[in-house]
């Protein structure tokens, strides 16, 4: 029997109580990154204030266009009303530059 490949990057949600948790799995790079961005966009979770919940625990990898993807999730729930919250972020989440104000990203 021959082993199907893993798929380079997946997004499950979920829903929780006072919003939603996307679980990340893979690399989040320029291959992927536009999967995150659609799948947020695609939550309902946006039509109301409540909050988004990123697992970050599995991401394999992440460059600099995953970090981007992130900063339009962040852009997206700013302007939607809804508190983003990382979850379990590696070290390559934590080193992303902090800005002094959200304003500013």
């Amino acid at each position: 029997m021959t082993d199907l490949p893993q798929p380079l990057f997946a997004v499950t949600a979920e829903e929780v109580r006072g919003g939603v948790l996307l679980r990340l799995a893979g690399g989040l790079d320029h291959e992927t990154a536009d999967e995150l961005v659609d799948a947020v966009r695609a939550r309902p979770a946006l039509a109301a204030p409540g909050e988004l919940r990123l697992d970050c625990a599995q991401p394999a990898s992440c460059d600099s266009t995953g970090l981007s993807a992130l900063l339009m999730v962040r852009r997206l729930t700013a302007a939607a009303g809804t508190a983003l919250r990382l979850l379990a972020p590696g070290p390559q989440l934590t080193r992303m530059p902090r800005s002094p104000a959200p304003s500013a990203i």
